[in-house]
Protein backbone atom coordinates (compact mmCIF):
# COMPACT_ATOMS: atom_id res chain seq x y z
CA UNK A 1 0.00 0.00 0.00
CA UNK A 2 1.25 3.73 -0.99
CA UNK A 3 1.18 6.73 1.61
CA UNK A 4 2.08 9.85 1.04
CA UNK A 5 3.95 11.58 4.08
CA UNK A 6 5.47 15.66 3.62
CA UNK A 7 8.97 16.15 3.49
CA UNK A 8 10.70 17.64 6.34
CA UNK A 9 14.22 19.83 5.91
CA UNK A 10 16.96 18.13 7.97
CA UNK A 11 17.55 19.03 11.50
CA UNK A 12 19.71 22.85 11.84
CA UNK A 13 19.33 23.46 8.09
CA UNK A 14 19.03 27.42 8.10
CA UNK A 15 15.81 27.72 6.77
CA UNK A 16 13.12 30.78 7.06
CA UNK A 17 9.57 29.67 7.81
CA UNK A 18 8.80 31.34 3.65
CA UNK A 19 11.30 28.98 2.86
CA UNK A 20 9.25 25.71 4.02
CA UNK A 21 6.80 24.25 1.53
CA UNK A 22 5.20 20.75 1.81
CA UNK A 23 6.06 18.13 -0.74
CA UNK A 24 5.15 14.76 -1.18
CA UNK A 25 7.11 11.62 -2.43
CA UNK A 26 5.76 7.72 -2.05
CA UNK A 27 6.89 5.76 0.56
CA UNK A 28 5.81 1.79 1.67
CA UNK A 29 6.54 2.45 4.94
CA UNK A 30 5.61 5.11 7.94
CA UNK A 31 8.48 5.11 10.61
CA UNK A 32 7.27 4.75 13.72
CA UNK A 33 9.79 6.47 15.83
CA UNK A 34 8.76 10.44 16.57
CA UNK A 35 9.77 13.15 14.23
CA UNK A 36 11.73 15.78 15.18
CA UNK A 37 10.84 19.37 15.40
CA UNK A 38 11.68 21.46 12.53
CA UNK A 39 14.41 24.01 13.68
CA UNK A 40 14.90 27.46 12.45
CA UNK A 41 16.91 30.53 12.70
CA UNK A 42 15.61 33.67 14.49
CA UNK A 43 16.01 36.92 12.84
CA UNK A 44 19.18 38.96 14.09
CA UNK A 45 19.01 40.84 17.39
CA UNK A 46 21.08 44.18 18.21
CA UNK A 47 19.98 45.62 21.08
CA UNK A 48 23.41 46.93 22.40
CA UNK A 49 26.36 48.48 21.27
CA UNK A 50 30.27 48.80 22.31
CA UNK A 51 29.72 52.24 24.17
CA UNK A 52 30.40 52.21 27.68
CA UNK A 53 31.35 48.88 29.05
CA UNK A 54 31.04 46.70 25.91
CA UNK A 55 28.39 45.11 23.79
CA UNK A 56 25.55 42.82 25.45
CA UNK A 57 23.60 40.84 23.71
CA UNK A 58 22.85 38.18 26.33
CA UNK A 59 19.31 35.92 25.77
CA UNK A 60 18.12 37.10 29.31
CA UNK A 61 18.28 40.71 28.72
CA UNK A 62 16.20 39.71 24.76
CA UNK A 63 13.65 37.69 26.78
CA UNK A 64 13.49 41.18 29.26
CA UNK A 65 12.92 43.10 26.46
CA UNK A 66 10.28 41.14 24.90
CA UNK A 67 11.74 39.58 22.38
CA UNK A 68 10.56 35.80 21.91
CA UNK A 69 13.74 33.02 22.08
CA UNK A 70 13.36 29.58 22.87
CA UNK A 71 14.54 28.58 26.69
CA UNK A 72 17.11 26.16 25.30
CA UNK A 73 18.38 27.12 21.57
CA UNK A 74 20.52 24.63 19.68
CA UNK A 75 22.99 26.91 18.51
CA UNK A 76 23.61 30.72 17.97
CA UNK A 77 25.50 32.86 15.26
CA UNK A 78 27.43 35.85 15.96
CA UNK A 79 28.71 38.67 14.04
CA UNK A 80 29.54 42.30 13.28
CA UNK A 81 26.49 44.74 12.48
CA UNK A 82 28.80 46.45 9.45
CA UNK A 83 31.03 43.50 8.24
CA UNK A 84 28.69 40.49 9.04
CA UNK A 85 31.92 39.08 10.15
CA UNK A 86 32.03 36.00 12.38
CA UNK A 87 32.42 36.90 16.09
CA UNK A 88 35.01 34.87 16.41
CA UNK A 89 37.19 36.24 13.85
CA UNK A 90 37.60 39.97 14.72
CA UNK A 91 40.49 39.29 17.37
CA UNK A 92 38.43 40.39 20.30
CA UNK A 93 37.83 38.58 23.48
CA UNK A 94 34.09 37.42 23.57
CA UNK A 95 31.44 34.85 24.68
CA UNK A 96 29.24 33.28 21.74
CA UNK A 97 27.37 30.33 23.49
CA UNK A 98 23.32 29.45 22.64
CA UNK A 99 22.65 28.97 26.09
CA UNK A 100 24.02 32.47 27.55
CA UNK A 101 24.02 34.46 24.26
CA UNK A 102 26.79 36.95 23.13
CA UNK A 103 28.80 39.36 25.30
CA UNK A 104 32.09 41.40 24.85
CA UNK A 105 33.34 43.15 27.86
CA UNK A 106 35.92 46.95 26.49
CA UNK A 107 38.19 46.22 29.62
CA UNK A 108 38.66 42.84 28.77
CA UNK A 109 40.51 43.51 25.48
CA UNK A 110 43.90 44.02 24.46
CA UNK A 111 45.03 46.96 24.79
CA UNK A 112 44.01 49.95 22.38
CA UNK A 113 41.12 48.04 21.54
CA UNK A 114 37.51 47.55 22.22
CA UNK A 115 34.76 45.46 21.36
CA UNK A 116 33.37 46.14 18.32
CA UNK A 117 29.01 46.08 17.59
CA UNK A 118 27.81 42.80 17.00
CA UNK A 119 24.40 40.94 16.74
CA UNK A 120 22.82 37.17 17.37
CA UNK A 121 20.61 34.58 16.09
CA UNK A 122 19.22 31.29 17.86
CA UNK A 123 18.75 28.21 16.36
CA UNK A 124 14.92 27.12 17.94
CA UNK A 125 12.33 25.23 17.23
CA UNK A 126 10.23 26.62 14.11
CA UNK A 127 7.06 27.42 16.30
CA UNK A 128 9.41 29.79 18.35
CA UNK A 129 10.75 31.77 15.15
CA UNK A 130 8.03 34.06 13.08
CA UNK A 131 8.86 35.05 9.53
CA UNK A 132 10.77 38.39 9.74
CA UNK A 133 8.10 39.99 6.92
CA UNK A 134 4.71 38.08 7.81
CA UNK A 135 2.80 40.52 9.71
CA UNK A 136 0.02 38.92 12.62
CA UNK A 137 -3.03 40.34 10.74
CA UNK A 138 -3.72 41.72 7.28
CA UNK A 139 -2.74 45.49 7.74
CA UNK A 140 -5.19 46.72 5.89
CA UNK A 141 -7.79 46.10 8.83
CA UNK A 142 -5.71 47.69 11.36
CA UNK A 143 -5.98 50.87 13.35
CA UNK A 144 -3.59 53.40 15.14
CA UNK A 145 -3.85 53.79 18.95
CA UNK A 146 -3.34 56.99 20.18
CA UNK A 147 0.22 58.85 19.85
CA UNK A 148 1.51 58.04 23.37
CA UNK A 149 4.11 59.46 25.51
CA UNK A 150 4.53 58.06 29.33
CA UNK A 151 8.63 58.59 29.70
CA UNK A 152 10.96 61.50 29.64
CA UNK A 153 14.79 61.21 28.92
CA UNK A 154 15.64 61.94 32.52
CA UNK A 155 17.26 59.57 34.44
CA UNK A 156 18.81 57.30 32.49
CA UNK A 157 16.53 57.68 29.11
CA UNK A 158 13.31 57.64 27.16
CA UNK A 159 11.13 54.27 27.95
CA UNK A 160 7.99 53.87 26.08
CA UNK A 161 7.63 50.75 25.79
CA UNK A 162 4.66 48.53 25.41
CA UNK A 163 4.37 46.40 28.20
CA UNK A 164 4.66 49.55 30.15
CA UNK A 165 1.79 51.84 29.31
CA UNK A 166 -1.04 52.09 32.37
CA UNK A 167 -3.51 50.57 29.36
CA UNK A 168 -3.23 47.44 27.53
CA UNK A 169 -1.69 47.40 24.17
CA UNK A 170 -2.77 44.45 21.70
CA UNK A 171 -0.38 42.05 22.40
CA UNK A 172 0.85 41.66 18.31
CA UNK A 173 0.47 44.92 17.02
CA UNK A 174 1.47 44.46 13.40
CA UNK A 175 3.08 48.09 12.98
CA UNK A 176 4.62 50.96 14.87
CA UNK A 177 5.63 54.84 14.86
CA UNK A 178 8.28 56.51 17.28
CA UNK A 179 8.74 60.06 16.86
CA UNK A 180 9.97 63.38 18.60
CA UNK A 181 7.55 64.92 21.01
CA UNK A 182 8.72 68.62 20.06
CA UNK A 183 9.17 68.84 16.27
CA UNK A 184 7.53 64.81 15.13
CA UNK A 185 10.94 63.57 13.45
CA UNK A 186 10.77 60.02 12.64
CA UNK A 187 12.90 58.28 15.64
CA UNK A 188 14.75 56.16 13.57
CA UNK A 189 16.19 59.75 11.84
CA UNK A 190 17.41 62.11 15.10
CA UNK A 191 21.16 60.10 14.60
CA UNK A 192 20.78 59.31 18.10
CA UNK A 193 21.19 55.24 19.26
CA UNK A 194 17.50 53.54 20.14
CA UNK A 195 15.74 51.28 19.27
CA UNK A 196 11.92 51.04 18.25
CA UNK A 197 10.00 48.06 17.79
CA UNK A 198 6.44 46.85 17.40
CA UNK A 199 7.13 43.86 19.54
CA UNK A 200 8.28 46.41 22.60
CA UNK A 201 8.19 50.02 21.52
CA UNK A 202 10.85 52.85 21.97
CA UNK A 203 13.76 52.39 24.53
CA UNK A 204 16.39 55.01 24.01
CA UNK A 205 19.35 54.97 26.75
CA UNK A 206 21.43 58.16 27.46
CA UNK A 207 24.46 56.45 28.29
CA UNK A 208 24.53 55.03 24.63
CA UNK A 209 24.29 58.66 22.92
CA UNK A 210 27.54 60.35 20.61
CA UNK A 211 29.36 62.98 23.25
CA UNK A 212 27.65 62.50 26.42
CA UNK A 213 24.23 63.68 25.08
CA UNK A 214 20.85 62.63 26.39
CA UNK A 215 17.65 61.16 24.41
CA UNK A 216 15.34 63.44 22.83
CA UNK A 217 11.39 63.27 24.15
CA UNK A 218 10.17 60.53 22.16
CA UNK A 219 6.44 59.34 21.41
CA UNK A 220 5.02 55.55 19.98
CA UNK A 221 1.95 54.33 18.37
CA UNK A 222 0.93 51.04 17.88
CA UNK A 223 -1.33 49.49 14.74
CA UNK A 224 -3.92 46.60 16.70
CA UNK A 225 -6.33 45.08 15.05
CA UNK A 226 -9.79 46.95 14.62
CA UNK A 227 -11.91 47.13 16.76
CA UNK A 228 -9.02 46.55 19.95
CA UNK A 229 -9.27 48.69 22.85
CA UNK A 230 -11.16 51.53 21.44
CA UNK A 231 -10.97 54.10 23.99
CA UNK A 232 -7.27 54.30 22.63
CA UNK A 233 -7.99 54.84 19.02
CA UNK A 234 -7.71 58.01 17.08
CA UNK A 235 -9.35 57.18 14.05
CA UNK A 236 -10.92 53.39 13.97
CA UNK A 237 -11.05 54.27 9.88
CA UNK A 238 -7.69 54.97 9.90
CA UNK A 239 -5.68 52.33 8.45
CA UNK A 240 -2.28 52.00 7.07
CA UNK A 241 -3.70 52.74 3.42
CA UNK A 242 -4.55 56.28 4.27
CA UNK A 243 -1.53 57.24 6.89
CA UNK A 244 0.91 59.65 5.21
CA UNK A 245 4.11 59.33 7.34
CA UNK A 246 6.42 56.40 7.16
CA UNK A 247 6.04 53.65 9.29
CA UNK A 248 7.88 50.41 10.51
CA UNK A 249 6.08 47.48 9.89
CA UNK A 250 7.70 44.83 12.22
CA UNK A 251 6.15 41.89 13.77
CA UNK A 252 7.57 39.98 16.62
CA UNK A 253 11.11 40.11 15.23
CA UNK A 254 13.96 42.72 16.23
CA UNK A 255 14.29 45.44 13.92
CA UNK A 256 17.01 47.60 15.28
CA UNK A 257 18.48 50.81 14.02
CA UNK A 258 21.22 51.57 15.29
CA UNK A 259 23.52 54.93 13.70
Amino acid sequence: MTTTANIQPSIGAEIRLSEIQASTISLTHIPTTPTPALKCWTDWFNIDNPGWTGDYEKLDTLRRSGYKVCKQPDAVRCRTVQTHIDAKLTGRKLTCSPSVGFFCVNSEQDWGKTCLDYEVKFLCPCDYVEAPTKPPFDLRLGCWTEWLDRDGPGGTGDYEQRNLFSRPICDRPGAVQCRRTSNHQEALKTGQNLFCTSAMGLVCINKNQPNGGMCYNYEVRFLCLCPNHKDLFQNLTDSISTESSPLTVISGVARIKWR
